[in-house]
């Protein structure tokens, strides 16, 4: 929650901004004003809801060193189960031909979680989990990373530079 107070404007003339990020967890956002603060909330009004263009899209990419010298560890999430989707990673060093990897994908759900909040009100569908590796890379090389996710044709995909500890 964040106080409308928070806003100079509010406290001189009642109107007022707040700035907020949102990331895309694959659900709509709306917001409610409440007056009364924590001890006797009122609710004034709620926004429209905020809508994302593609929920569903692959995010978060992460690299990480793998498991030998040789190896790193591509891992991001998006909406798309296996059923409606091919995750993988198309990797190679810059300018040459690229090598496609297939990626792992898990998720979770609520009744995997311990307990409150995160079963009831803190709940939000995680979506997917998707890791590939990249194997036999050479030290001191720069590679060209991209994650994507394709069912006959290509739904979306990023791009990444990644280069190898020496």
């Amino acid at each position: 929650y964040q106080y409308a107070n928070y806003s100079a404007n509010y406290l001189k003339g009642g109107k007022g901004s707040i700035r907020l990020q949102l990331i895309n967890q694959r659900a709509d956002f709306s917001f409610a004003l409440f007056t009364g603060g924590l001890e006797n909330p009122k609710l004034v009004s709620v926004s429209k809801k905020a809508v994302f263009k593609n929920p569903k899209a692959p995010v978060f990419p992460r690299l990480a060193q793998g498991k030998t010298h040789d190896e790193m560890t591509v891992t991001w999430t998006s909406g798309y189960d296996v059923s409606e989707a091919y995750p993988f990673v198309e990797w190679g060093m810059a300018g040459a031909a690229g090598t496609r990897t297939p990626a792992g994908t898990l998720t979770f759900n609520r009744g995997s979680m311990c307990g409150e909040p995160a079963r009831t009100v803190g709940w939000r569908e995680p979506g997917f989990i998707h890791t590939a590796f990249m194997r036999n890379l050479w030290p001191n090389k720069e590679y060209v990373v991209g994650r994507c996710v394709t069912k006959g044709k290509q739904i979306d995909s990023s791009l990444t530079n990644a280069q190898m500890a020496g």
